[in-house]
């Protein structure tokens, strides 16, 4: 037979279709109670949805003198802790898993699958934090009354298994892809590390230092291909200065239609440029003096999130604040070799060690213009970047993928945990 769609919602609430226990941690006295292998779930634990294992691990009569347990498919949710503040994680155990007291574990009652409820909860994220308040010392928390007492509407069993296996698939898709990233920011920055060490040679492959020993000499940034010249970026670039220092109120930020870039607009070697400001062009042309947009000249945070750089690939009309340092090459030094050995782990390290400041670290001009940078014959700059600017091509259309799984999954959830849109069941 085809697909039935039937069954009406049964409203409910939380404390209803659940039993909501609470944890504990056992005594950290007593090691005999840390020396088994039962997962002991905290709110750190509860990254994904589905949680196959934790840090932390107690014994059985651990689980007995201080904490609980509860059986694979029982919800997890965080009732107390800063989290709260702005998200409520949710996990469905994989496992037995005993869990701690700033968490509830919610059995579901007859009728009612955890993986329902689970995707119920993570869909109605924002109502329920809604209903967080703050104890006497600052703590976020729920109150056990507010959460139990919160609605839900219930669909039949079959109408449930079918809505969760919808999303699990998202929630696979989306696993899959983050993977896939990971992979490859792993990659990239292994071979980067290479090709900015040990550079490419004329056949096109990476020198070999262990091979070729002669092939490489003495800096001050260690062993180098013969052919580079580290120098200092005040030699290697026109111009090195920061943003403009005139005020730019708030109100004129929204009022045009050219960008005013922040420190969180340069961001994984990359100006997002949909994070920006908009200020009126007359503004620009006021602030942008001695700051003039270039194809190829490099952005890097100078101010609080320090040592993040970009290169600027294309003209565009733009300005930025004053905690963004712009460095202008010059012909020899391209933009993009240079931002990606700014990003790289040599790049971190100085920025690490050149950072001053206490509440908010500062990597002064002075310093920037003293950093030493490797220089690669151009040719060899150019071919170090495409290589980079391939996997960065590939890092952005995973990303991209990953913005839409996620954007599907939230819209799908939305109607789907809602009853706006009904799944189809197959009739018995």
């Amino acid at each position: 037979m085809g697909p039935d769609i039937t069954g009406a919602w049964t409203p409910s609430t939380l404390g209803q279709v659940a039993t909501w226990l609470s944890g504990g941690t056992p005594s950290k006295a007593n090691p005999a109670f840390w020396a088994g292998a039962l997962p002991w779930v905290s709110p750190k634990d509860m990254k994904v949805f589905r949680l196959g294992d934790t840090e932390d691990h107690i014994s059985d009569r651990g689980a007995e003198s201080g904490s609980r347990t509860v059986p694979g498919g029982a919800v997890f949710v965080v009732v107390r802790g800063m989290i709260l503040a702005h998200t409520f994680p949710v996990c469905l155990a994989g496992r037995e898993m005993a869990f701690n007291q700033d968490v509830k574990a919610g059995i579901p009652g007859p009728g009612l699958s955890g993986g329902f409820l689970g995707h119920w909860l993570v869909g109605n994220s924002h109502g329920l934090l809604g209903i967080v308040t703050e104890a006497t010392h600052g703590t976020k928390r729920i109150e056990l009354r507010d959460f139990t007492s919160f609605k839900i509407r219930v669909p039949t069993p079959p109408e449930q298994a079918r809505i969760a296996e919808v999303l699990d698939t998202l929630d696979d898709a989306i696993r899959t892809t983050e993977q896939v990233i990971a992979k490859l920011e792993m990659v990239k920055r292994g071979l980067m590390h290479d090709l900015l060490t040990n550079g490419i040679d004329e056949n096109g492959e990476l020198r070999d230092p262990v091979r070729h020993p002669e092939r490489f000499k003495d800096s001050p940034l260690g062993r180098v291909p013969s052919e580079w010249e580290p120098a200092p970026l005040r030699d290697l670039c026109e111009r090195i200065t920061d943003g403009t220092h005139q005020t730019v109120h708030t109100t004129e930020r929204m009022a045009g239609t050219v960008p005013f870039l922040y420190v969180s607009s340069v961001r994984d070697g990359r100006v997002r440029w949909d994070d920006a400001g908009r200020i009126d062009a007359s503004v620009f042309r006021q602030i942008s003096l001695g700051r003039e947009p270039r194809a190829g000249m490099v952005l890097y945070t100078a101010v609080g999130s320090y040592g993040h750089a970009a290169v600027v690939e294309a003209f565009r009309e733009f300005s930025f604040q004053r905690h963004l340092a712009c460095l202008y090459p010059r012909p020899a030094l391209n933009g993009r070799f240079l931002a990606e050995w700014l990003n790289s782990a040599a790049g971190r390290s100085f920025a690490n060690k050149a950072a001053i400041g206490n509440a908010q670290k500062t990597v002064t001009l002075t310093a920037l213009k003293s950093c030493v940078v490797p220089l690669p014959p151009l040719a060899e700059q150019l071919l170090i970047g495409a290589r980079a600017a391939g996997l960065s091509r590939l890092l952005d259309a995973q990303a991209s993928t990953l913005a839409k799984l996620r954007l599907l999954k939230k819209g799908l959830a939305d109607d789907l945990l809602t009853g706006r849109v009904r799944v189809a069941v197959a009739s018995p």
